[in-house]
């Protein structure tokens, strides 16, 4: 059996990528797996009673859910929304990936920028190559100009919105939700509700 020696610089999406070949590499025996991948602001490690015994909450559902598949226990990340949302999607430190702040509506190559590199390739767009269909509903916040959007970056299908905050009850009059490139006129309702509902 050949050793791998993995050096520091390897990257979070660097292990999906070897996982996904794998299993890609396993289609004889069994389908394409799905992923489902959450991901929820100021959501804390210890918030989860599935990473620990904790009787005061009880969420079986995402229990369950993480019981039965892949957890990232030591995964790194950053204080701010936006910029752990881009390592999380490209596998990369901020530092690297260029988002170490909000996304901002500055210009792509200005000082100011505060974006993902263009460079800089995402989950979704490696999923998308390798046949999977792709959608993202609710927050996005990793940048609302050309080229940052997510249809423009791997996901088939977008319906939430692209800034950082939104209210939790949604009414047409307030309402800067997406669908696709396009805003929702239509969309009213719990936001939660929503986004469960179009996933």
């Amino acid at each position: 059996m050949k050793s791998f020696v993995l050096t520091k610089r390897i990257s979070f999406l660097s292990v999906l990528v070897l996982v996904g070949a794998s299993l890609l590499g396993m289609r004889c025996f069994a389908a394409t797996p799905n992923i489902l991948f959450i991901v929820s602001d100021d959501h804390g490690w210890g918030d989860l009673p599935s990473n620990w015994d904790n009787t005061e909450v009880q969420l079986p559902t995402l229990d369950a859910l993480a019981n039965r598949g892949v957890r990232f226990p030591n995964y790194h990340t950053v204080p701010l929304c936006g910029p752990s949302r881009a390592c999380m999607f490209t596998g990369q430190y901020s530092t690297e990936n260029g988002m170490w702040r909000g996304p901002g509506s500055q210009p792509l190559g200005s000082p100011g920028y505060r974006g993902i590199k263009r460079d800089v390739k995402m989950l979704s767009e490696y999923l998308s190559e390798a046949g999977y269909a792709t959608g993202a509903f609710g927050k996005w916040h990793l940048g609302s100009l050309e080229g940052e959007v997510p249809n423009d970056r791997g996901f088939d299908e977008f319906h939430g919105f692209l800034g950082g905050a939104h209210p939790y009850w949604i009414s047409e009059s307030r309402s800067k939700i997406m669908h696709n490139r396009e805003h929702d006129p239509l969309a009213k309702g719990h936001a939660t509700e929503l986004f469960t509902q179009w996933a």
